[in-house]
């Protein structure tokens, strides 16, 4: 068995006759599996679909290159474990502001008609809020599917607390969590790591939306 490494050129795969698309990458299945059962590809050289509707996607970043390859290494002998689609999670910096996502934006929603609600947050990263580092305004946007309650994106804006952040917002969108498990979590803080175990953005920005969800279920 030869691996190979294939950063977005699809041109070897073409060679020896996998199906693949010069736009979107080669056909995989949930395995990492190509049309032939004896080669897999991963990362960016491989075709992606929605973790939320199975549609084709052109999501390319680490965190889901990174899982496919985990994947598909798993399955060279057997087929033990499946991509569930790309979610898209990232997180970047600029200056002393940092910036994450994970998920789908409202614009993806809308274009996808998914009903959901929104929760935010803004509040200190640190507790008491005048501690060296603290951003007063960090702030967290969840959105919630207003039918399941599930959560399904979030964006954070703040300090080196953002990453961290984000990340749960992904584990908690594979994991299927709603707005009321997120506001009632329970998260670890530090003063000078996270915002008060009070104001925690997640957490706020889920009760936030669960008021919300509330208040639109028929009575």
């Amino acid at each position: 068995m030869k691996v190979t490494k294939n950063t977005g050129n699809i041109e070897l795969a073409k060679q020896i006759g996998l199906e693949a698309d010069p736009r979107m990458g080669i056909k995989v299945d949930a395995y990492m599996r190509t049309d032939d059962p004896d080669i897999f590809a991963a990362g960016d050289c491989a075709a992606k679909f929605s973790f939320f509707d199975g549609q084709p996607t052109c999501v390319r970043l680490a965190s889901v290159a990174c899982s496919e390859g985990m994947i598909a290494a798993s399955n060279l002998y057997a087929p033990v474990r499946k991509c569930m689609g790309a979610v898209g999670a990232f997180g970047t910096t600029v200056g002393k502001n940092s910036i994450g996502a994970a998920g789908l934006t409202s614009k993806a929603a809308d274009d996808a008609n998914i009903p959901y609600v929104v929760g935010e947050a803004v509040f200190p990263n640190r507790h008491p809020g005048g501690l060296p580092g603290c951003i007063p305004d960090m702030k967290a946007k969840l959105l919630f599917h207003s039918e399941t309650g599930k959560i399904i994106g979030g964006h954070v804006r703040g300090g080196e607390a953002t990453a961290d952040m984000v990340n749960i917002v992904a584990a908690a969108i594979q994991g299927g969590l709603t707005a009321e498990d997120l506001a009632t979590m329970q998260y670890a803080t530090h003063p000078l790591l996270t915002a008060s175990p009070l104001g925690y953005h997640a957490m706020l920005a889920a009760e936030n939306a669960s008021a919300k969800l509330t208040d639109s279920r028929p009575s």
